[in-house]
């Protein structure tokens, strides 16, 4: 009888460590996030047509994006995977490093994967400014969601993002669109404007005004503006290239938070006295929680 119970003991002892050990959607992100720079590939096929159900069992590419080596200051490529569920066998999600000419075609496995997805879907909302990429999926029957704000949208399979990429329920991570091929290490190019959302976000603050991701805009090649977000000491996040603050479309220009006695609650919103406009124009709260003149 003690045999069979320290038999049991051990198996539930296993089974839970087994399930402590695998990897959460938060931590997954928390590793792919800082690597990207950009997606400039995505599968069209599923887009916009409910839970992946099609190859069962079988690996497949979500999209392709880029990565800067910061070590060798070489850009390199990330495979990002989607195994659907078949059977017993919950779907799984994996991403790998690769060469800049080499094919995400070729499946990698790696070691790093989030197991037990039971449904996964790729959405695209077109907008008239920002594309919205949703990579929508359900794990251990809780709900999650990948945010990417997409410029520069051309085709159902290319196209590069410069917004905050976010998980829901958790604070914002910042990705940048890469600049052109040749200077990869290079920021913003001179006709990049924040209303068409073309503009390269080099640095972002949370809500708790820490800093999210690196601080890039010594990179941006013709310099850098802040916007009104938080009412952080050290500023808002930040965009490269030159400040049409005020304008219509255009971020509002910030005031002095402590001039105006702004709460962290009072600065995004319709109205609000931590930004101006020029002439009829009123400070209004995007949906990337950004003044805007409007």
């Amino acid at each position: 009888m003690n045999i069979l119970k320290i038999l049991f003991l051990s198996i539930l002892f296993s089974c839970t460590s087994v399930w402590q050990n695998e990897i959460t959607p938060i931590e997954f992100a928390n590793e792919l996030f800082p690597k990207l720079l950009s997606v400039s590939k995505v599968q069209s096929s599923p887009l916009n047509k409910g839970i992946i159900e099609t190859p069962k069992g079988i690996p497949s590419v979500i999209f392709e994006g880029v990565f800067l080596d910061r070590q060798k200051n070489l850009e390199k490529k990330i495979c990002l995977y989607y195994t659907v569920p078949f059977r017993e066998k919950k779907g799984e999600l994996w991403f790998v490093e690769k060469e800049k000419n080499e094919d995400c075609v070729e499946i990698v496995e790696s070691d790093f994967v989030l197991k037990n997805i039971d449904s996964l879907e790729l959405v695209l909302n077109e907008k008239k400014q920002n594309d919205l990429l949703l990579i929508k999926f359900s794990h251990f029957k809780k709900n999650y969601q990948y945010d990417f704000y997409l410029t520069h949208f051309k085709t159902m399979k290319s196209f590069s993002y410069a917004a905050p990429v976010q998980l829901s329920g958790s604070l914002p991570f910042l990705r940048l669109a890469s600049s052109d091929e040749n200077s990869s290490q290079k920021l913003g190019n001179i006709n990049d404007s924040f209303l068409n959302g073309s503009a390269k976000r080099c640095h972002t603050v949370n809500e708790s005004c820490e800093t999210v991701g690196e601080n890039l805009c010594h990179l941006c090649r013709f310099g850098w503006y802040e916007v009104v977000d938080y009412a952080c000491p050290q500023g808002g996040s930040k965009f490269c290239g030159q400040s049409r603050c005020g304008e219509k479309g255009q971020p509002a220009c910030p005031a002095g938070y402590l001039v105006h006695e702004i709460s962290p609650a009072e600065v995004c919103v319709d109205d609000s006295e931590a930004g101006f406009c020029q002439g009829e124009l009123r400070p209004i709260c995007n949906e990337q929680n950004i003044l805007v003149c409007r």
